[in-house]
């Protein structure tokens, strides 16, 4: 009896030493310390260089954010904003009708391709934008943002003109207020962005020429 264990002692040692050869196998195929370092700072460097260096056509404008500086204009966007008949179809646009003016926003230099690419979808005139600019916007896929047009008309011999809308927040410091980038279809700024609103956006916000705000598009 006792020398019919002595197989059955070395079939388990054998057992025993297979096993353990596996296991180091797969322990020389897992990549060292050293290895997976590198293997993770690849990866964060990719996935960084995806994000600032989107592909063309990817979609970067879902949750677009504009950044820029509140400035004056010529004063005279209440005479074509008082107007009935932009009235009505601002009433579409924001639920109720506008406040006679607009707030012109300059926006940021680095930002600028994301208003272009806005600008070129509303099919206006960006020739006079920087070029690179120009062609930074084609990496921008905006076809998900809903595009409203506003109509001209003609009154009293008088030629008013059309624009584009694209409905949006504005918000300066804690307060945030629903609106619309208008962009007319005659306009030489091309990195001034109109502002329209169903309140007096500067009273309402408590702003001043210089004062940074965000604009963001849903």
């Amino acid at each position: 009896m006792h020398g019919g264990k002595v197989p059955y002692l070395l079939h388990g040692i054998l057992l025993l030493l297979d096993f353990y050869s596996v296991l180091l196998l797969i322990s020389s195929l897992r990549p060292s310390p050293f290895q997976s370092l590198i293997r993770i700072v690849e990866g964060i460097s990719t996935r960084r260089w995806t994000r600032t260096h989107p592909q063309k056509g990817a979609n970067c404008g879902r949750g677009m954010n504009l950044q820029g500086t509140v400035s004056s204009g010529l004063g005279r966007a209440h005479v074509f904003m008082a107007q009935p008949h932009y009235q009505d179809q601002f009433r579409e646009i924001l639920g109720q009708t506008a406040w006679p003016g607009t707030l012109n926003i300059q926006v940021e230099k680095e930002i600028l391709s994301q208003y272009i690419a806005l600008r070129q979808k509303a099919g206006i005139d960006t020739l006079d934008a920087p070029a690179s600019a120009r062609k930074a916007a084609q990496e921008y896929n905006v076809s998900e943002y809903p595009l409203v047009r506003v109509r001209g008309f003609l009154r009293d011999g008088v030629s008013f003109g059309g624009a584009s809308a694209f409905h949006a927040t504005i918000t300066s410091g804690d307060i945030s207020v629903k609106c619309a980038l208008l962009i007319p279809d005659l306009t030489r700024h091309v990195d001034v962005i109109e502002v329209i609103s169903s309140v007096f956006l500067r009273e309402h916000l408590n702003l001043k020429d210089g004062d940074v705000v965000d604009l963001s598009l849903p």
